[in-house]
């Protein structure tokens, strides 16, 4: 039974999001939740994030409210925060450990409005050791929002859970298209990733080995969480196979990545497992096409338009050696999957997400 929450039309809508809203955090989620709540009408709503080293554009809106975290004992802060305080919507949190005990919880809970942005396939979700509780948190939210239509397709046809769609988005403006036609010598390929094994990083060995090395150059951006192993074990294969088109490059900010994006000439992704990957979004804004697997229908590869989407292996490889190959249809598909970039701009996205959050309390919205 969804939470009735008596809202003052008069005052803002409190916001209470899960993300650890820090500087120099990377991870999606957080970024995602930052450019939204930079976004919404700050008459209109109020929305508290978490940090420990806050990013200081959220400092500059009277509306943001930070809740530092302590060095020990965060996930009690989280828990507290989610149970005992007023906040009209509850934006679950993408840390399972946490979402799982506020679950559990839950009759401890104040009345609010429960979102639950769903950011992974149902197979990801299925695939986590608490499975079963956030399967519960999911179908018990006031709004679900998937962030691809393939996500609230699997959801629905396979568990009966109707969502929302508002993809993730990008700010164009830190990208960019450049002019790659009078580019020569070696093909460069960038791959932006997490080292760990669920990202199948290992493959890109697989590919390198399908092109001639002074044809191409493979570019790997990312560094391990933590453990260095799988990471030690590529490179040590690589120089076992005598690969020595593949270049190492560790983690970057936000600025280096966008640079290394302009020098490439266009992006991979070799993980089967995704939601919807920002680093593709950012690839596109950047004029460059993708080839992905089609495991998780990323919108905006558009197949044989803005990049492909393949099914196996041999056709990964096969359509990397076709963009190595074919100047004209990289560049080509490069203009193209810029051309639709615009469509997952961040002004846009978050009027979505404002007019749903609305739609909550019955408010319509004029936008």
């Amino acid at each position: 039974m969804p939470d009735q929450v008596n809202l003052d039309k008069t005052s803002r809508i409190k916001i209470l999001y899960g993300v650890v809203a820090d500087e120099h955090n990377m991870n999606a989620q957080s970024q995602n939740a930052r450019e939204i709540g930079l976004r919404l009408n700050r008459d209109e709503f109020e929305i508290s994030y978490f940090a420990t080293n806050p990013d200081p554009k959220l400092l500059q809106r009277e509306n943001v409210k930070i809740l530092m975290l302590p060095r020990r004992l965060k996930t009690i802060t989280f828990v507290r925060r989610y149970l005992r305080h007023d906040y009209d919507v509850l934006i679950y949190p993408p840390f399972d450990h946490v979402a799982t005990i506020i679950g559990k919880l839950k009759w401890l809970r104040r009345p609010s409005k429960v979102v639950y942005p769903i950011e992974g396939t149902l197979e990801q979700v299925e695939s986590s050791w608490a499975a079963k509780n956030l399967l519960g948190l999911i179908e018990s939210a006031d709004l679900r929002v998937s962030l691809s239509k393939f996500i609230a397709d699997q959801f629905m046809s396979k568990k009966g859970l109707s969502s929302v769609v508002i993809p993730i988005g990008v700010n164009v403006e830190d990208f960019g298209n450049v002019d790659r036609s009078n580019r020569h010598g070696p093909v460069k390929i960038i791959s932006i990733s997490s080292f760990i094994p669920r990202k199948n990083l290992h493959f890109i060995l697989e590919v390198a080995k399908s092109v001639a090395q002074d044809k191409a150059e493979f570019l790997i951006v990312g560094a391990p969480h933590g453990d260095a192993t799988y990471l030690e074990s590529i490179k040590r294969q690589a120089d076992e196979q005598g690969i020595q088109n593949i270049r190492f490059l560790g983690h970057k900010n936000r600025e280096e990545v966008s640079a290394l994006l302009k020098e490439a000439d266009f992006h991979i992704l070799t993980s089967h497992m995704e939601g919807t990957p920002k680093v593709i979004l950012e690839a596109a804004a950047s004029g460059l096409p993708s080839v992905i697997f089609d495991d998780y229908g990323a919108p905006s590869v558009i197949h044989c338009k803005t990049g492909f989407q393949v099914k196996s292996d041999q056709d990964f490889i096969d359509s990397v050696t076709k963009l190595v190959d074919d100047k004209e249809l990289r560049l080509s598909m490069g203009q193209n999957a810029f051309g639709i970039i615009r469509e997952f701009s961040w002004d846009d996205i978050s009027i979505s997400w404002e007019k749903e959050l609305k739609k909550l309390f019955g408010i319509k919205s004029h936008l």
